[in-house]
């Protein structure tokens, strides 16, 4: 008896290496695994906007980044 389902995932045909530029967004996560990736010397930005949970909030700020103009600042709140 199988306790556990076994699944076969295909390679993928876009593979990742040391040339490779890495973008992580999101929680504390993707902090420690940007860190764990410069630590493996990839090229990782990291957070460049903080933490964020909220996938609207990240595809947001994502747009805006791509666009001419500044980033707004009622998308940016500060903890003190």
């Amino acid at each position: 008896m199988y306790l556990r389902t076994s699944l076969e995932a295909p390679s993928s045909p876009s593979q990742l290496g040391l040339d490779s530029s890495i973008l992580t967004l999101g929680s504390c996560f993707s902090d420690f695994l940007g860190l764990k990736l410069e630590q493996n010397k990839f090229k990782c930005l990291s957070n460049p906007f903080g933490t964020v949970y909220n996938p609207l909030s990240m595809a947001k700020l994502l747009r805006h980044s791509m666009s001419p103009q500044a980033i707004p600042n009622h998308l940016f709140w500060e903890n003190e």
